[in-house]
Protein backbone atom coordinates (compact mmCIF):
# COMPACT_ATOMS: atom_id res chain seq x y z
CA UNK A 1 0.00 0.00 0.00
CA UNK A 2 3.18 2.54 0.97
CA UNK A 3 3.93 1.81 -2.53
CA UNK A 4 0.91 2.70 -4.49
CA UNK A 5 0.45 5.63 -2.55
CA UNK A 6 4.36 6.75 -3.30
CA UNK A 7 3.79 6.38 -6.91
CA UNK A 8 0.58 8.25 -6.73
CA UNK A 9 1.98 11.54 -5.61
CA UNK A 10 5.62 11.05 -7.63
CA UNK A 11 2.31 11.30 -10.79
CA UNK A 12 1.23 14.07 -8.50
CA UNK A 13 4.57 15.63 -8.76
CA UNK A 14 4.97 15.01 -12.39
CA UNK A 15 1.59 16.39 -13.20
CA UNK A 16 2.69 19.63 -11.64
CA UNK A 17 6.13 20.19 -12.54
CA UNK A 18 4.61 19.53 -16.45
CA UNK A 19 1.79 21.99 -16.48
CA UNK A 20 4.67 24.64 -14.75
CA UNK A 21 7.07 23.55 -17.71
CA UNK A 22 4.16 24.37 -19.89
CA UNK A 23 3.30 27.62 -18.27
CA UNK A 24 7.06 28.74 -18.36
CA UNK A 25 7.33 28.30 -22.05
CA UNK A 26 3.80 30.32 -22.81
CA UNK A 27 5.26 32.98 -20.44
CA UNK A 28 8.84 32.98 -22.10
CA UNK A 29 6.95 33.33 -25.69
CA UNK A 30 5.13 36.62 -24.14
CA UNK A 31 8.36 38.02 -22.80
CA UNK A 32 9.84 37.71 -26.14
CA UNK A 33 7.33 39.30 -28.26
CA UNK A 34 7.15 41.60 -26.03
CA UNK A 35 10.94 42.52 -26.04
CA UNK A 36 10.64 42.61 -29.31
CA UNK A 37 7.82 45.37 -29.37
CA UNK A 38 10.04 47.24 -27.39
CA UNK A 39 13.17 47.05 -29.75
CA UNK A 40 10.35 47.74 -32.34
CA UNK A 41 9.12 50.57 -30.50
CA UNK A 42 13.03 51.78 -30.22
CA UNK A 43 13.74 52.14 -33.35
CA UNK A 44 16.99 49.83 -32.73
CA UNK A 45 18.95 47.78 -34.93
CA UNK A 46 22.20 45.10 -34.83
CA UNK A 47 24.31 47.15 -37.17
CA UNK A 48 26.76 46.40 -39.41
CA UNK A 49 29.89 45.81 -37.57
CA UNK A 50 28.44 43.16 -35.23
CA UNK A 51 31.04 41.70 -33.16
CA UNK A 52 30.72 38.63 -30.44
CA UNK A 53 29.92 39.00 -26.71
CA UNK A 54 31.37 36.82 -24.25
CA UNK A 55 31.02 37.17 -20.39
CA UNK A 56 33.13 35.13 -18.27
CA UNK A 57 31.42 35.16 -14.47
CA UNK A 58 33.23 33.12 -12.60
CA UNK A 59 32.12 32.21 -8.74
CA UNK A 60 34.96 31.62 -6.10
CA UNK A 61 37.57 33.22 -7.64
CA UNK A 62 40.22 35.15 -5.74
CA UNK A 63 41.07 37.94 -8.06
CA UNK A 64 44.90 38.23 -6.54
CA UNK A 65 45.55 34.89 -7.40
CA UNK A 66 45.20 35.33 -11.04
CA UNK A 67 48.44 36.39 -12.88
CA UNK A 68 46.38 38.71 -15.15
CA UNK A 69 45.72 40.60 -11.82
CA UNK A 70 49.77 40.81 -10.74
CA UNK A 71 50.04 36.94 -9.06
CA UNK A 72 53.66 36.07 -9.09
CA UNK A 73 53.15 32.32 -10.60
CA UNK A 74 51.42 31.87 -14.06
CA UNK A 75 48.07 30.74 -12.90
CA UNK A 76 46.23 31.48 -15.89
CA UNK A 77 48.13 31.36 -18.95
CA UNK A 78 45.09 31.39 -21.45
CA UNK A 79 42.63 33.75 -19.42
CA UNK A 80 45.98 35.95 -19.93
CA UNK A 81 46.29 35.08 -23.68
CA UNK A 82 42.62 35.98 -24.18
CA UNK A 83 42.54 39.06 -21.62
CA UNK A 84 45.09 40.51 -23.44
CA UNK A 85 42.93 40.41 -26.70
CA UNK A 86 39.90 41.57 -24.57
CA UNK A 87 37.82 44.21 -22.89
CA UNK A 88 38.52 43.55 -19.69
CA UNK A 89 36.76 45.32 -16.03
CA UNK A 90 38.98 44.79 -13.35
CA UNK A 91 37.16 47.72 -10.88
CA UNK A 92 33.44 45.99 -11.41
CA UNK A 93 31.63 45.60 -8.01
CA UNK A 94 29.02 43.29 -7.03
CA UNK A 95 25.81 44.68 -6.31
CA UNK A 96 25.34 41.54 -3.98
CA UNK A 97 27.63 39.38 -2.05
CA UNK A 98 26.38 35.88 -3.93
CA UNK A 99 26.30 34.99 -7.18
CA UNK A 100 22.53 34.97 -8.06
CA UNK A 101 21.33 38.45 -7.85
CA UNK A 102 24.80 39.55 -8.88
CA UNK A 103 24.68 37.64 -12.19
CA UNK A 104 20.92 38.77 -12.62
CA UNK A 105 21.61 42.31 -12.09
CA UNK A 106 24.86 41.92 -14.68
CA UNK A 107 22.36 40.93 -17.01
CA UNK A 108 19.82 43.82 -16.33
CA UNK A 109 21.41 46.41 -15.09
CA UNK A 110 19.13 46.77 -12.07
CA UNK A 111 19.56 46.11 -8.44
CA UNK A 112 18.56 43.25 -7.09
CA UNK A 113 15.46 44.69 -5.16
CA UNK A 114 14.40 45.64 -9.00
CA UNK A 115 14.64 42.74 -10.75
CA UNK A 116 13.53 40.63 -7.67
CA UNK A 117 16.15 37.80 -8.31
CA UNK A 118 16.30 36.64 -4.56
CA UNK A 119 15.37 34.93 -1.92
CA UNK A 120 11.89 35.26 -0.46
CA UNK A 121 12.57 34.55 2.84
CA UNK A 122 15.37 35.75 5.29
CA UNK A 123 18.44 33.10 5.37
CA UNK A 124 18.65 32.87 8.70
CA UNK A 125 16.67 29.72 8.60
CA UNK A 126 18.03 28.42 5.37
CA UNK A 127 17.10 25.24 4.39
CA UNK A 128 18.07 22.97 0.74
CA UNK A 129 14.32 23.52 -0.35
CA UNK A 130 14.54 26.89 -0.43
CA UNK A 131 14.68 28.52 -3.91
CA UNK A 132 15.24 31.98 -4.86
CA UNK A 133 12.72 34.03 -7.19
CA UNK A 134 12.85 34.30 -10.58
CA UNK A 135 13.44 37.74 -12.48
CA UNK A 136 10.51 39.83 -12.61
CA UNK A 137 8.19 39.39 -15.83
CA UNK A 138 9.52 43.26 -16.84
CA UNK A 139 12.84 42.93 -16.01
CA UNK A 140 14.46 42.84 -19.64
CA UNK A 141 17.70 41.30 -20.21
CA UNK A 142 20.65 41.84 -22.44
CA UNK A 143 19.86 38.82 -23.82
CA UNK A 144 16.39 39.51 -24.44
CA UNK A 145 17.47 42.78 -25.93
CA UNK A 146 20.21 41.32 -28.22
CA UNK A 147 17.90 38.39 -29.31
CA UNK A 148 15.36 40.51 -30.01
CA UNK A 149 17.92 42.89 -32.37
CA UNK A 150 18.94 39.56 -33.82
CA UNK A 151 21.96 38.00 -32.05
CA UNK A 152 22.40 34.50 -31.04
CA UNK A 153 22.01 34.58 -27.39
CA UNK A 154 22.40 31.47 -25.68
CA UNK A 155 22.23 31.81 -21.36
Amino acid sequence: MKAASRVRAALRRWRKRRVAEGEHRRLASERKERVAQQVRALGLTMGDGARHILFVVVDCLRADHLSLHGYPAPTTPHLDEWARRSWRFADALAPSCWTYPSVASLLTGLYPHHHGAAYAEPLRNFNARMMPRRLRDDALTLPDLLGALGWATYL
